[in-house]
């Protein structure tokens, strides 16, 4: 279920270091060179979920396009082959400008003006899975002010997750309605982002008496980190790794597409000993 529209006020200011790899983000596509921030700074930025309007404000202390000056802005998000999404950008500050990076950090959209508004936007159909970036400019150092950013999928194919905050012990259910695993062919999924403040041994257990379980974890770019069907002679599941400060993705499936039902899921972190 997609969660209600909210608005949030961002403080953000982009990395100098990593935003003038642009270069010519809002130049020529054909001549781009791929924009591959590492890691850790996608997980610093803000994330645009859908239904959701941010508010942001491009200032001096922002990263610079060196090729015209313009400040930018930068916010990420997780979407799968297949989703259509919509990102509007308004100012009534500025005249702003909007560009769409694929997870390999390649330009694929790019937009000025909607048709009869000065907004910024665009509706495109991703072409993979992973973490995509939206790069919020104007045309010039002089482009400065408020803005809003907004992200709607309205035909995606539903993997919306939930946040949990750690530790935590739930119970939920999975029913015929709910998507099967992505790029799996395992059966109904439910998805929770899990937030880890610190480096911590993440311990995983699901349990159901009405469907084989099986627990999948996965980074922002969507690339699976671990999975577990069975614990010893059970159809439990119990996923155990050590992971990094960071966002995850972790994904409640049942083995078989034809069952589902009730399940209790318990996520524990443990901060190792040096």
């Amino acid at each position: 279920m997609r969660k209600p529209r909210t608005e949030r006020a961002i403080v953000h200011k982009s990395s100098v270091l990593i935003v003038t790899v642009l270069i010519s983000v809002l130049g020529t596509v054909a001549a781009q060179r791929p924009l591959a921030p590492p890691n850790y700074y996608l997980f610093e930025l803000p994330e645009l979920l859908p239904g959701e309007t941010l508010t942001g404000q491009l200032t001096t202390s922002d990263g610079q396009n060196f090729k015209d000056g313009s400040y930018v802005d930068l916010y990420t998000f997780a979407g799968l082959a297949g989703d259509r999404i919509d990102v509007r950008v308004s100012s009534s500050d500025f005249d702003p400008y909007v560009t769409l990076f694929d997870p390999q950090g390649v330009p694929v959209a790019m937009n000025d003006d909607l048709a009869g508004s000065a907004d910024a936007g665009i509706d495109f159909t991703l072409s993979d899975d992973g973490r995509h970036l939206v790069v919020v400019s104007g045309y010039s150092r002089l482009d400065l002010g408020h803005y809003s950013v907004s992200l709607q999928m309205p035909d995606s194919q539903g993997w919306d997750a939930r946040p949990l905050a750690l530790p935590v012990a739930i119970s939920s259910q999975l029913s015929p309605a709910m998507p099967s695993l992505f790029g799996s062919g395992l059966g109904a999924t439910e998805y929770f982002w899990l937030d880890v403040q610190e480096a911590v041994l993440i311990v995983a257990d699901v349990h159901s008496a009405e469907f084989d379980t099986v627990l999948t974890l996965y980074n922002t770019n969507l690339d699976q980190l671990a999975q577990n069907d069975d614990t010893s002679s059970t159809s439990d599941s119990q996923l155990v790794m050590r992971v990094r400060a960071g966002r995850y993705l972790l994904a409640v499936s049942s083995y078989f597409s034809d069952s589902f039902g009730s399940y209790d899921l318990n996520v524990e972190t443990y901060v190792p000993s040096e």
